[in-house]
């Protein structure tokens, strides 16, 4: 009820199958649950294309960063050991791997990052910004 801010009337039709949940109610409840979509209707496959939307709830984004950067690195070493393995990118922002060797389009990425996450510290500008050395390692 607190997560769809809906009555409880209108909650208990949902859960007996009256009404079915909108599209928007099922990714607000697997946001708040913190599962992926393809979990919550039951369609993990191996074999399927996976959709992820990283929502992102740190009180240490550059640790999340280099959280999101690791996972990142490990998918792509995955598909690089599978002979057959390929990769389809559907993205809004440009790749880490096309922008990782430029030190102010990291910086800038970085900064978006910290934004994004309300962590943004940066009076100076991007130009005083330091890239943490365990992501410039990375």
């Amino acid at each position: 009820m607190e997560t769809l801010e809906i009555g409880k009337e209108a909650t208990y039709r949902r859960l007996r199958g009256e009404v079915p949940f909108t599209f928007q109610e099922i990714s607000l409840i697997a946001t708040r649950l913190r599962l992926s979509l393809d979990q919550l209707i039951g369609n993990y496959s191996k074999t399927a294309a996976l959709f992820n939307i990283n929502v992102i709830h740190t009180d240490n984004a550059m640790e999340e960063y280099e959280n999101t950067l690791m996972r990142y690195i490990n998918y792509l070493s995955m598909v690089k050991e599978d002979p057959e393995g390929y990769v389809i990118h559907i993205l809004n922002t440009v790749p880490y791997t096309m922008y990782s060797t430029f030190k102010y389009l990291s910086r800038f990425r970085i900064c978006r990052w910290l934004h994004q996450t309300e962590q943004l510290n940066i009076r100076k500008g991007l130009g005083s910004m330091e890239i943490p050395l365990f992501i410039i390692e990375l």
